[in-house]
This record gives structure tokens, C-alpha cells and sequence, in this order.
């Protein structure tokens, strides 16, 4: 089966050379764009994540526009016309550094300083030097946040019918998500944004916590899921996803990283903070967050999911929580937002003040 993969896989990236060129030669190639994941690092280490690819998987949606160019637009974002092998000149404060995008236009590149990285956000620069598409120049800046190891915790936050309601368990739902035609008429729950915000603020007397955002969804709805997060007022943080390569082998870049467990056998290893890990009833939140309190013990301080389900899921996902609870991590399973908000106010995680913040934004 590996074999038939790379063999598909292979014939997939020289159709893919042929279409750029063609496109080329008969002028119609759409503008390349460098996609910089908003990544993280730590005081000896930046992560820089990103992909080259053209802009046309990048389309947002108008009010104008038609249901079929709705559809269009989807289709656009799930094949996502990569720029394969591409080269990128990665520039920090200190050096600037030259590597190749995979077959799939993605890039992955540590960067070190012989200073310590200090706590908050810092900007690396990236500029296309060569590619199969032409168009060298274009040009981008990564954002990547080192969090503050004095901070109280680390939150970990599932996206998919935890801060966006998507649907994530109907596929068909899940289309509606690219489809709305802009990122302010895609739906949040009640009052996420404010409780995020009073994680990320936590308790006086401590720095900011940092929050993390770790999705099933696919690289190519990455600038979709950051733009709702700026227009709703989502704490900015890295947004972690994934590479869909059902048929073909996943990219090399992203090859270790196919799934939540392989984010947080990263985050568990790079970082000392406890972790508050956030997710949903609907796919393996529960289950996931079990086995991180299992295998990494005394690392995570609270885990609160979200009910969106029936209530036969519902029973499962109450016995897992119960057995989280069995290795002392506070658990906190809801459908209400500030009933979550109430459980982080007991627990001391954040302020009165935070509670507050969600009723309000609630109400409104």
C-alpha cells in the first residue's frame, strides 16, 4: 500500500509541474504567496512553518457572489494549488538561512540565536528566491510566540466545535464553514471569545498564558481559521493542523505530525508549562486528553470539554472525564461556555472579572 502511495504520490507532483508550467507559458498562472503559519518556539528555538502556493485557495468569499461560486471556492481550498519545491530565504534578526518547500509547497525550518529568545511574539522574514513559478520576490513575515515560562499554564485548545461551530462530525456541515462568504458570518459559540481572553490574561500577578490551537482540519483552511480569530477577538495564538494525504504519503515536512497526539508529544517535550487542555464531546477530545494525563502525569491541570453531542455519546464521555478526574485533574464537561468560565473562576485559573466578561458577551 506504501508503495502504490508514493507511486501515486509521485505522478501527482509531475502533473502538478506540468499545470504551473503550462499555466506560465500561457499567462494565466495565478500570483504565488508565501502562507506563514503562526507557529511557536522556545527561549533556544524558533519554529518557522509555512507553505508557497497560489493565491487562488486563498479566495474569501463576497456578499455578491453565488452559491456556485461558493462551491467553487471550497473545491479551490481542498485541492490548494501548492508551488512544489520552491526555494524560501528564511531571515530572523540574527542570520537568514536558504531551504526547499517538499513536493507539497510546505516548509519547515528551526531557527537558533547564541542569545536566549525572550518571552512574546517575534517576527522571522521570508521571500521567495526561486521557483518552477516564477515570481521571485514575493515576499512574507511569520509569527511566532515563545511563551513566558513564568506563566501560570499553557492552554491547549481544540477549534472545531470548540471555538468555531462547524459541524465537525457531518462532512457536509463542514463544507459550510469555506462556503459562508465571509469570516464575520461563520458562527463562534456564546461567549468563547471573552473566556479565551480571560484564560490568556489568567490570574493577577502572573505573565499572559499562551494559547495554542490544535485542529483535525487541514492546512488549507490555516488563514480562514486565523482571519475568524482576529474578526471575533480570539486570543491570536499557533494554530497547529493537519496535511490530508488519504491517498498519496503525507508531505515530508509534516510526516511526523498527523494527528493531536503528535502535536503534544511536542508540547509536552519543548515546554515546562502545565497545560489546560480545551476540546469538544464530538471526536476524540475526550479521549485524547485521557491519555495525555496518563502518559505525561502531572502535567495537565485542568481539562474542560465542550457537550455538543447526543446523549449516548454523552454517557462515554462522562465515564472519561470521571476517569480523568481519578488522576487528580480537575474536569469540567458543558454547553454552556460560562458554565466553564464558572468551573476556570473555582479552579484559579482566571479572575472574577472573566466570568463577568463571557455573561456579557453572552447576553449581547
Amino acid at each position: 500500500m506504501t508503495s502504490i502511495r508514493r507511486l501515486i504520490g509521485r505522478g501527482n507532483h509531475a502533473l502538478t509541474k506540468l499545470k504551473i508550467r503550462l499555466e506560465r507559458r500561457l499567462g494565466i498562472l495565478d500570483d504565488v504567496v508565501i502562507v506563514p503559519f503562526v507557529s511557536w518556539g522556545t527561549s533556544s528555538v524558533l519554529h518557522v512553518q509555512g507553505r508557497v502556493m497560489e493565491a487562488t485557495a486563498l479566495r474569501e468569499l463576497r456578499q455578491e457572489d453565488s452559491v456556485l461560486t461558493g462551491i467553487v471556492n471550497t473545491v479551490g481550498r481542498m485541492e490548494s494549488d501548492e508551488i512544489p519545491e520552491a526555494v524560501v530565504e528564511v531571515r530572523s534578526a540574527d542570520d537568514a538561512v536558504e531551504l526547499a518547500a517538499d513536493a507539497e509547497g510546505f516548509f519547515r525550518i528551526d531557527i537558533r540565536s547564541g542569545a536566549p529568545f525572550a518571552p512574546g511574539w517575534h517576527h522571522v522574514d521570508l521571500a521567495l528566491l526561486e521557483s518552477i513559478a516564477g515570481q521571485e520576490g514575493v515576499s512574507a513575515r511569520a509569527d511566532i510566540l515563545v511563551p513566558d515560562p513564568r506563566a501560570q499554564y499553557l492552554v491547549v485548545s481544540d477549534v472545531d466545535d470548540t471555538v468555531v461551530v462547524t459541524g465537525a462530525t457531518d462532512t457536509l456541515r463542514m463544507a459550510r464553514l469555506v462556503a459562508t462568504k465571509n469570516a464575520h458570518e461563520r458562527s463562534l459559540f456564546p461567549g468563547v471569545g471573552a473566556f479565551y481572553r480571560a484564560l490568556r490574561n489568567g490570574r493577577t500577578g502572573y505573565p499572559d498564558n499562551s494559547i495554542f490551537y490544535v485542529t483535525r482540519s487541514g492546512w488549507n483552511l490555516n488563514d480562514l481559521f486565523m482571519r475568524i480569530f482576529e474578526e471575533r477577538n480570539v486570543p491570536k495564538g499557533p494554530l497547529l493542523m493537519q496535511d490530508f494525504a488519504h491517498v498519496e504519503p503525507p508531505s515530508d515536512s509534516f510526516k511526523n505530525q498527523r494527528t493531536k497526539m503528535d502535536w503534544f508529544e511536542l508540547f509536552f517535550s519543548e515546554l515546562p508549562h502545565s497545560l489546560v487542555l480545551i476540546g469538544d464531546s464530538g471526536q476524540n477530545d475526550p479521549e485524547n486528553y485521557l491519555e495525555c494525563v496518563q502518559r505525561w502525569p502531572g502535567r495537565v491541570t485542568a481539562v474542560f470539554i465542550r457537550d455538543v453531542t447526543t446523549p449516548r455519546r454523552d454517557r462515554a464521555v462522562h465515564d472519561i472525564a470521571a476517569e480523568i478526574r481519578s488522576h487528580g485533574v480537575a474536569t469540567a464537561v458543558s454547553d454552556s461556555t460560562v458554565d466553564l468560565a464558572r468551573e476556570a473562576l473555582r479552579l484559579g485559573l482566571i479572575e472574577r472579572e472573566g466570568v463577568r466578561a463571557v455573561e456579557r458577551e453572552m447576553e449581547a
